[in-house]
């Protein structure tokens, strides 16, 4: 929820052009970042968090290093970077785009499961999860993570086999409260197709 306070404040000043209200509160959101630094790896990946993380009702694992969680924290830094530059913080930008860039190139390298064509949903011991689930994958085109034939192949694997609920059931399905990432993602992805099979489906 954190997350998102930082997230929808930049979605509601892109729509609405109130770029001085990102500009006041953008101090509370550096410091957030700082707070959040001390769970960076030396990858930029966010691992072993002590809090609970709650993403939507969908029965996901919160293990060790969570793709979900990462792939979240990546579209915080995102808007994050949207807000410093509003806020002329010309340091910050160059810095949160260094942490976007190693988490971006983090996320790919700690779960692509080549395997599957997707990314996992989590890392535990070294060892990628069997699990797979919408939530991080549909992040991973938003976000910039997974591109081209990677993109692909993703959505192929976990959204292009079925979109019912009962189909494609190896996957983990997001819950309304998450379903907004997941139709943007295959927006972004020029999949409109399958966004459409996804609100006839889903609804």
């Amino acid at each position: 929820h954190s997350f998102n306070l930082t997230i929808r404040l930049e979605e509601y000043c892109t729509i609405s052009g109130d770029k001085e209200l990102a500009v006041e509160l953008y101090p509370h959101v550096r410091r957030y970042l700082t707070f959040l630094e001390k769970y960076e790896n030396k990858d930029g990946i966010i691992a072993y968090v002590p809090y609970c993380y709650w993403f939507d009702w969908a029965n996901l694992n919160r293990k060790d290093i969570n793709s979900t969680l990462n792939l979240l924290y990546l579209r915080l830094l995102l808007a994050a970077a949207k807000l410093a530059r509003w806020a002329d913080a010309g340091r910050d930008v160059a810095i949160i785009e260094e942490k976007i860039e190693n988490l971006r190139k983090g996320c790919d390298e700690y779960f692509w499961n080549e395997e599957e064509g997707c990314l996992a949903e989590y890392r535990e011991n070294g060892v990628l999860s069997k699990t797979i689930c919408e939530h991080s994958n549909a992040l991973a085109i938003s976000t910039g993570v997974l591109t081209g034939e990677k993109r692909n192949r993703m959505v192929e694997r976990v959204f292009g086999r079925g979109m019912a609920l009962n189909d494609n059931i190896s996957v983990i399905k997001v819950s309304p409260t998450f379903q907004y990432y997941a139709m943007k993602a295959l927006a972004d992805a020029g999949r409109e197709d399958l966004m459409l099979e996804f609100l006839e489906k889903r609804s």
